[in-house]
């Protein structure tokens, strides 16, 4: 049956990530756990598409990190008409612009979020936010990057990827394809499991990022249940301590 096909890859994606990037989110949760202990906030850009919902996975959530600062921009979402988000993540310039008016500046940590990571956007982003002297994480596919031709519409004019800018880059191990399965009667694959890879990926360096500030002997400011009353008054102190610095909140 699909699903139960379909349940066996994500896990083995998952598993994939966890093992063979473990070096990799281990150092990155590094630079996470650095801003947590120095009271800056990370600042998060998923460069267009669907890796535009794994920052809002990350952002005031249940049992997360309060110090991410969200860079969104909607057209460049996957709430955005389609056409218009694909275009935007080729558009040269913008993602510079959103991580220079978000406020990133010298020592802060930029996590960009792309699986094809070849595109304007993310490129664009990286290089700004190492020209404001910040350290950049970048997740993204070597698939993606080592199988879009130079010179492909959706390349960023340097030919750079993301994992050549990038401080430290974690490979999502998303294939081309994407989707996993497939069927005779079909004549596409089915089961996309780019967005539970990366959803996964970033739990699990944040994850790794609180672990590293408790063994540090630092408590991570951590959201509680918004929809809950206790939730709510325990919040209210994060709230009143991030909110003038993350206009989201």
């Amino acid at each position: 049956m699909l699903q139960q096909e379909y349940v066996q890859k994500v896990c083995e994606r998952i598993n994939w990530i966890a093992q063979t990037e473990k070096e990799p989110i281990r150092q990155a949760a590094g630079l996470l756990a650095d801003a947590i202990c120095r009271d800056r906030l990370i600042y998060v850009f998923g460069a267009g598409g669907h890796t535009s919902l794994a920052v809002g996975e990350m952002f005031f959530r249940v049992g997360g990190l309060a110090n991410i600062y969200p860079i969104c921009e909607h057209g460049l979402s996957a709430l955005s008409c389609a056409r218009t988000f694909l275009a935007l993540e080729r558009c040269k310039g913008l993602g510079g612009s959103l991580i220079e008016a978000s406020g990133l500046g010298k020592d802060d940590v930029l996590l960009v979020i792309h699986t094809i990571g070849v595109n304007a956007s993310c490129i664009d982003a990286a290089l700004k936010a190492k020209e404001l002297g910040a350290n950049v994480i970048g997740i993204a596919s070597s698939h993606w990057q080592d199988e879009t031709p130079q010179g492909a519409v959706i390349r960023h004019e340097s030919g750079k990827n993301l994992r050549d800018v990038a401080d430290i880059f974690v490979d999502d191990g998303n294939t081309v394809a994407d989707a996993v399965l497939n069927k005779p009667a079909l004549k596409t694959p089915v089961g996309p499991v780019s967005g539970i890879g990366t959803f996964a990926l970033c739990r699990i360096m944040e994850l790794e990022a609180i672990d590293i500030c408790l063994e540090r002997g630092i408590e991570p400011p951590i959201w509680n249940n918004a929809n809950t009353p206790r939730g709510t008054q325990q919040n209210e102190r994060l709230l009143a301590r991030f909110s003038p610095r993350i206009p989201a909140l």
